[in-house]
């Protein structure tokens, strides 16, 4: 379920998507994800949706959803996650914050930038499995309170990189963010 978003803040193109309930599923990388993240939403990328997004390129599928605390992202490859580095840039009304993994890591930081400085908040729980990965980013870290259903739900705009800067680069969507409405209950 999307919308287009009227907002163009920063001159940044975005894609609206509606929340759905929450998702909480175990970081396990099963090959098939259809009982974890039945509920997650799914972004694939679009056909011919230009040289920074393909269809057939090397990202297939990115899953999404969260729960009170945590937000999942669940980014299917078509090869081996180990030989790129995977990066999510997240944007809050506040910051921007980035989630890295280089080629050969088995472990995620988060940087929130500031003024154009990195500054490290830590590493970030996630299974890597062949060409799946799994992230349980928390949402604390990303200065977002705890998620309840008394609560006016917060926005979140992402975007996956795939090798930024190198001359494969994809990026997923292609060209907007995704603006996304966080769930605020798991009804």
């Amino acid at each position: 379920p999307t919308r287009r978003c009227s907002d163009r803040s920063e001159g940044r193109s975005r894609r609206c998507v509606r929340p759905l309930p929450f998702v909480a599923p175990q970081l396990t990388a099963e090959a098939d994800p259809k009982a974890q993240w039945a509920r997650a939403i799914v972004e694939r990328p679009a056909a011919s949706s230009g040289a920074m997004q393909q269809a057939g390129g090397q990202i297939k599928v990115l899953r999404y959803g969260n729960d009170a605390d945590f937000l999942y992202l669940r980014i299917e490859l078509a090869s081996e996650v180990a030989q790129h580095h995977l990066q999510v840039d997240f944007y809050t009304q506040q910051h921007l914050y980035r989630l890295s993994l280089g080629p050969g890591q088995s472990t995620p930081f988060l940087y929130r930038d500031t003024n154009g400085a990195h500054a490290s908040l830590g590493p970030v729980c996630c299974t890597v499995a062949g060409t799946l990965v799994e992230f349980a980013v928390p949402l604390a870290r990303l200065d977002i309170p705890p998620l309840r259903g008394d609560v006016q739900p917060p926005t979140l705009a992402l975007v996956v990189w795939l090798d930024p800067g190198a001359a494969t680069a994809e990026r997923l969507p292609a060209h907007e963010d995704l603006h996304l409405e966080l769930a605020t209950s798991s009804g």
